[in-house]
């Protein structure tokens, strides 16, 4: 199994070496004098607007361009995102309750940023901007669309009585009701939507829809996250190597290794982080394997008799787990990661026995007192081809079978198998 272990020990830090590898995405962008260049842009899980992209003309191009606001109007990456430039105002007030500031703050910066581009109807546009400091909306209007931030801010002060007091500042409502009522939108359920309306993307572009004039069809079918999560499910093979522990009394006796190769079969829930880049992900996996141990040897300690001693185990198992696809192709992806098990052991046709007479050996110890539970690190490694078969390989690191003092077991194992994607 050493070899198993240190493949698996790789395997599951190859990630971590792959976080800079780049992820080049169809897509074009626009130069100051409107010129279209198109090619591929290196696509981040951008928690914040991004400062700088990569773009390649060709996907084999060995170097690519950096390229900020200064030097581009727009950019976007098909079917996933889009980005314009915006030099202008940016407000710079704290929204975090833990650290509001006393008295309304409007300070301001000037600032070249790109904006993302959440909706662009006939009617108004929708951007968001989000920094280290906060999340900021900006709203525009036809023809020009030109962005302007809606406000909301947060601040402590003191209240008619004196009394110190949080206080919001919702001027965004306010925007957007006068761009309904621009655009002859506003009616009693536009009305109730605004009154409800947080700070949040989901409000917003609900509110920007409807002064758009989209239907809830339409709006489901173009601004829902869909996602890219999955069930799967799928069956293998358990490959358990179960070793008496050095210096126990029972591999004194005579006890030997042993590896089962029995079936296992595995159900689960996939969840992407970024349903765009589909790198990371987060799973939660159900399996049943089933592992066996024998061992048949001449007793070295009284009585000196052959034995035949071994179990079978059923391990249910519940697995949360981080996988990382670090190659990360259309129809083939190469993946690595880990979690824990929490596994539930069921023994049975359990035996310790005399093989000259098949009577049970006296023995002053426990040769059943096997662990019910466990918690084993699992790494785990594998390909998905044509996003719906999933081959997969798990190594389980040794765990203790057994706590009595002299049948001290060690069993480590390999799963092997394919899964099917349920979409």
């Amino acid at each position: 199994m050493k070899i198993f272990y240190k493949f698996f020990s790789l395997a599951f830090l190859l990630p971590f070496f792959s976080l800079a590898q780049s992820n080049y995405k169809p897509g074009f962008v626009v130069n100051l004098k409107g010129d279209t260049l198109r090619g591929f842009i290196d696509y981040r899980e951008w928690s914040s607007n991004p400062k700088t992209i990569s773009f390649k003309p060709a996907l084999n191009d060995a170097k690519s361009t950096k390229y900020t606001p200064a030097d581009i109007a727009f950019f976007t990456i098909n079917n996933i995102d889009a980005y314009q430039k915006y030099k202008g105002p940016v407000s710079i007030d704290v929204v975090n309750t833990d650290h509001l500031t006393t008295g309304k703050d409007t300070s301001i910066k000037i600032t070249d940023v790109f904006l993302r581009i959440l909706q662009k109807g006939k009617n108004v546009a929708l951007y968001s901007y989000t920094d280290d400091l906060k999340a900021r909306y900006f709203i525009g209007d036809g023809p020009g669309f030109a962005p302007k931030e809606l406000v909301y801010r947060i601040y402590e002060a003191n209240d008619a009585n004196g009394n110190g007091k949080t206080f919001t500042d919702e001027t965004y409502l306010k925007q957007l009701n006068t761009l309904a009522i621009k655009y002859g939108a506003l009616n009693d359920d536009l009305a109730s939507t605004l009154q409800k309306a947080d700070y949040q993307k989901p409000a917003l572009m609900v509110i920007v829809s409807k002064i758009n004039n989209i239907t809830q069809q339409e709006f489901k079918a173009k601004y829902d996250d869909k996602g890219n999560d999955y069930f799967y499910g799928g069956v293998g093979l358990t490959i358990a190597t179960t070793t008496p522990s050095e210096g126990g009394t029972y591999k004194e006796a005579g006890g030997r290794p042993y590896t089962s190769i029995l079936p296992a079969v595995k159900f689960g829930i996939n969840v992407f982080a970024s349903p765009n880049s589909e790198r990371l992900s987060f799973r939660f996996e159900l399996s049943a394997a089933l592992i066996k141990y024998t061992s048949t040897y001449d007793n070295k300690f009284s009585p000196y008799v052959n034995i035949t001693y071994g179990y079978t185990n059923l391990a249910i198992a519940i697995s949360p787990q981080i996988i990382y696809n670090f190659y990360n192709g259309d129809n083939v992806k190469i993946f690595a990661g880990g979690g824990i098990e929490i596994s539930k052991y069921t023994y049975f046709s359990r035996e310790y026995k005399n093989n000259k007479d098949g009577s049970q050996v006296p023995t002053s110890a426990n040769p059943f007192s096997q662990n019910s539970f466990s918690l084993p690190v699992m790494l785990k490694a594998g390909v998905s081809i044509n996003k719906k078969i999933e081959i997969y390989a798990d190594y389980l690191l040794a765990g203790p079978v057994s706590d009595d003092y002299v049948f001290r077991l060690n069993t480590s194992s390999v799963q092997m198998g394919f899964n099917y994607k349920f979409k």
